[in-house]
């Protein structure tokens, strides 16, 4: 799980931002980004590359996208973390299976 906050003072607090392969986020907010839509913007930014041996023949490699930290590093506006899992609050449960 990642929290990414966009906050560019170019625009105007709630504006809507637009994250390609995440979708639209509210300027100045924080919110929290999935596993699951992580993995998404990374396939979306995948590179694939073509190549062509000695005899003509051709090769295809896919190299997988930047991850969010990787992508953002350094944007101006944009932070990325990584949201630590909480612990349940309280007491565990009495007599749990054996």
């Amino acid at each position: 799980m990642y929290e990414m906050t966009i906050d560019m003072d170019n625009l105007a607090k709630g504006a809507d931002v637009e994250v390609d392969g995440l979708g639209l986020f509210k300027n100045g907010e924080t919110v929290e980004v999935s596993d699951e839509d992580a993995e998404n913007f990374r396939l979306r930014h995948q590179r694939v590359e073509h190549t062509f041996d000695e005899e003509g023949k051709l090769h295809v490699e896919v190299s997988p996208g930047p991850t969010l930290l990787e992508a953002f590093r350094g944007v101006d506006g944009v932070e990325v973390s990584v949201k630590k899992e909480q612990k349940p609050q309280g007491n565990p449960p009495k007599g749990g299976a054996e």
